[in-house]
């Protein structure tokens, strides 16, 4: 692995604490750091790698299609962003483990092993599996300002280390700082601008009021309005401890 030290377990820690599957976090968190303090290293094929990756290509349709039956769709598909470190964490492993620097990119497609390039290409698969944890992260979809911090952190992280040396430190942080609140200011329009549009559409679909249509109504779903005119209770209804079935208010 090319990366910096930790910033792996890091990044799959991150998306333990987005998703709430700490265990899995940290059990893959410390396989793919372990390689950094233990010499043992096994010598794999271009052949095995092949298998790995198409194990994982198996396994990423397998849980597909388990989710797409069980929770359907979009949920399914947020569940396999969710999870796809996870699917491709054994290809990941096993070049981290290996005395293989970087990887064949015929590895990732079966194309490229029928008609191999001329030249070949060699992928070391660290930073895309780091992207993979934060892209997986984001999956969760988790409210507050947290998940922003932290992912702008760990993107800073490479990113200052791989700075040219003929910026300085403060000026770098400087501008990665501007980008980054930049970028928030930039989301929080982005939602106000989609609200706004939200909002709006019904009343444009509509015609802006300017046509009636007797035989027609319109009605917006899981907009709450003020619905009564008093808060004032008028009546409360309590069961009988004796009423074991629900009771059904019409």
């Amino acid at each position: 692995m090319n990366t910096p030290p930790f910033l792996l377990a890091a990044a799959a820690l991150f998306w333990g604490a987005q998703t709430g599957n700490w265990l899995v976090a940290i059990a893959s968190a410390a396989l793919l750091e372990a390689p950094r303090y233990v010499a043992r290293r096994w010598h794999l094929e271009s052949a095995q790698f092949n298998r790995v990756a198409d194990f994982c290509t198996v396994l990423l349709f397998a849980i597909a299609v388990y989710l797409y039956f069980t929770f359907g769709n979009p949920r399914a598909v947020t569940l396999l962003f969710q999870w796809m470190p996870l699917i491709v964490l054994p290809l990941a492993l096993a070049q981290a483990w290996s005395t293989a620097r970087a990887l064949d990119l015929s590895v990732l497609f079966w194309s490229l092993r029928r008609n191999p390039m001329r030249r070949a290409v060699k992928l070391n698969l660290a930073y895309p599996a780091f992207v993979l944890w934060l892209l997986a992260a984001s999956a969760a979809n988790r409210h507050g300002a947290a998940f922003y911090l932290g992912l702008t952190l760990l993107t800073a992280w490479p990113l200052l280390l791989a700075r040219p040396r003929s910026y300085a430190l403060p000026l770098a942080a400087s501008m990665l700082l501007a980008a980054a609140l930049a970028g928030y200011g930039g989301q929080l329009g982005l939602h106000r601008l989609q609200q706004w549009l939200e909002a709006a559409a019904p009343e444009w679909m509509a015609g802006g009021g300017a046509r009636t249509n007797p035989y027609r109504s319109t009605t917006d779903i899981g907009t709450i309005g003020d619905l009564k005119l008093s808060q004032r209770i008028l009546l409360r209804v309590e069961a009988d401890p004796a009423v074991t079935t629900p009771i059904l208010l019409h």
